[in-house]
């Protein structure tokens, strides 16, 4: 059975009991990224709880109880006709099933990791949306205001976050021309030391680029680059 244990663990060597509680928590920062995507991150350096009773732990645990409570409510409640209640069910409990999969017992090196909010986003939005629009349906009493105001919303949310994930991509852009850091970041962690050099690999295929649309213009810049 210890040999078993080694081996479902994903390059660490972190305890089962405490890579699950640290996950709940972790559970619970996935939320607010995916409500509020600020202070991203691409090697967190995320605090280890070993204790249940630790008050943030504790926090997460009853907010991540009321969401399934809320789930299994509506499932209940709608189970024998389909309509935004079943939608919104289906959505959290594909959230929770599908980030289980590296949220549970089996400790990985990283703790968090954004890329991993991929597929249970897809939970997320689900629920989002169907609550919204019928949470619309319940406060105004026209169809056509319904639609509008479920629309409108929906349609800031996409512009705001479209500006949110430009503005992100400006401020990494602009780091990695400068090719350092900002001096007030906290210390690399071993994924960024890791993952630097093949960022800056990609310079030579930028030149290249640079080269063939200047080519465009002038076929002898075009031939000295081959060159």
């Amino acid at each position: 059975m210890s040999d078993v244990g080694e081996v479902t663990k994903v390059h660490t060597t972190m305890a089962r009991a405490e890579y699950l509680i640290t996950q709940i928590r972790v559970i619970v920062t996935y939320l607010r990224l995916l409500v509020f995507p600020m202070n991203q991150n691409l090697d967190y350096d995320y605090p280890l709880f070993d204790s249940f009773f630790a008050p943030q732990v504790v926090l997460a645990f009853l907010l991540l109880t009321m969401v399934i409570g809320t789930g299994v409510y509506l499932l209940y409640r709608d189970r024998h006709a389909p309509g935004a209640g079943r939608l919104t069910a289906f959505g959290i409990f594909w959230f929770f099933m599908t980030l289980s999969v590296e949220s549970s017992i089996i400790p990985i090196a990283d703790v968090i990791f954004e890329h991993r909010l991929y597929l249970p986003s897809v939970g997320f939005f689900i629920a989002i949306t169907s609550a919204l629009f019928w949470a619309a349906e319940r406060l105004v009493a026209r169809l056509a205001a319904r639609s509008s105001l479920g629309r409108g919303f929906l349609g800031a949310a996409v512009i705001v976050f479209i500006g949110l994930a430009v503005a992100r991509n400006l401020v990494c852009r602009a780091r990695l021309a400068s090719g350092g850091r900002d001096p007030e970041e906290p210390p690399e962690g071993a994924g960024i030391q890791r993952a630097r050099p093949c960022l800056f690999q990609q310079e030579p295929v930028r030149q290249g680029h640079r080269v063939l649309r200047e080519g465009h213009r002038s076929p002898s810049i075009l031939w000295s680059g081959i060159q």
